[in-house]
């Protein structure tokens, strides 16, 4: 049985094929979005983080149970299977990963064929949780006022007693996993912030912190370094090996990075709000090359409706006029940190 998001028949949701739910694209200060296009693997026992370490790129030593991390799960060439957001329980030997809904049983039977050694098990566990992404200019006293621990900091995160997990990406933006059997505070959620928002809105919140995923388009091909994991405490460069490790510490060590994740809006869109978003793997090209140079990793939508997207891109057309394969112009945005050169 699939999860119930559209039972809930005094909030109807409208879900793509993609799981995204739509609707006008008028912006908001504040919205409820229904994350149903993720989902969460389970990595539980004894070994859950011995494990973990030899098969991705970040250091799961590292989480505390107050923080969460980004990282990625790479084939032995470095090219990412999926990237993932993880989270590990206060005192437990449990780790929950999120990433799109089509690659947990991708990442799952991958991470099967080495996981006869160890003491662990994996679950997906994506029907067992609603995936919310909120936001608001005023997010703490929205939270507060539905008493929902608000995390300290950026990349902060908090247990929510026994109702699942709250995830804060910024001041205005914060991700909760709440259990299924939930309900009713996820009505009550529902009536403070008047309904559902469609996702696009969510996405281009967080794309705009300079943020990419890999998405079933993509897998296979992005270093964890293109979509900028080495900045975002995605990738360790001192945990030791893992699948992939030799490759991307070579690449950070002695080579030189091309590409990388730049966020762009759609130039000249007159109505904004009917600009279709490109799709994932879409190619980007330049005016000064008969090839691609990169291509469409997410897009989201502004509060003003325009459309963000962020594509991985060769450093050296950044400046040559880049457009979409259907043609579309686009202007490089700036990103919120800085890259090494």
């Amino acid at each position: 049985m699939s999860f119930p998001w559209q039972q809930l028949c005094e909030y109807p949701l409208g879900l793509d094929d993609f799981g995204e739910h739509f609707g006008e694209h008028q912006g908001k200060d504040a919205g409820l979005v229904p994350l149903a296009h993720e989902g969460l693997l389970m990595v539980e026992g004894p070994d859950a983080i011995k494990f973990l370490q030899g098969q991705t790129t970040t250091d799961f030593l590292e989480l505390k149970g107050n923080n969460f991390l980004q990282g990625g799960c790479c084939t032995p060439k470095g090219r990412m299977i999926s990237s993932y957001i993880a989270y590990q329980w206060p005192d437990q030997q449990k780790i929950l990963l999120r990433m799109h809904a089509p690659l947990v049983s991708t990442l799952k039977d991958h991470l099967h064929k080495y996981s006869v050694f160890f003491k662990v098990s994996m679950q997906d566990q994506t029907d067992n949780y609603w995936r919310l992404g909120v936001f608001s200019k005023d997010l703490e006293a929205h939270l507060n006022r539905l008493q929902i621990p608000y995390p300290k900091e950026a990349f902060a995160a908090c247990q929510w007693e026994d109702l699942g997990v709250v995830l804060r990406w910024s001041d205005e933006l914060v991700e909760i996993w709440l259990a299924a059997d939930a309900q009713q505070m996820l009505k009550l959620l529902l009536e403070d912030f008047n309904g559902w928002t469609p996702t696009e809105q969510w996405q281009g919140r967080w794309l705009a912190l300079g943020m990419g995923a890999v998405r079933e388009a993509t897998v296979e091909h992005f270093l964890p370094q293109m979509l900028n994991l080495q900045h975002t405490k995605g990738v360790s460069f001192t945990k030791g090996c893992y699948t992939g490790q030799e490759i991307i510490a070579r690449l950070q060590h002695l080579g030189t990075l091309k590409r990388a994740l730049y966020p762009f809006c759609l130039e000249g869109e007159e109505n904004p709000k009917d600009e279709e978003r490109p799709q994932e793997g879409m190619a980007v090209n330049s005016r000064e090359k008969t090839t691609a140079v990169g291509e469409v990793v997410m897009s989201g939508r502004l509060t003003t409706g325009k459309v963000l997207l962020v594509a991985v891109v060769e450093k050296r057309y950044l400046g040559t006029g880049l457009f979409l394969e259907d043609g579309r112009s686009l202007v490089l945005q700036q990103l919120p940190y800085a890259l090494e050169e």
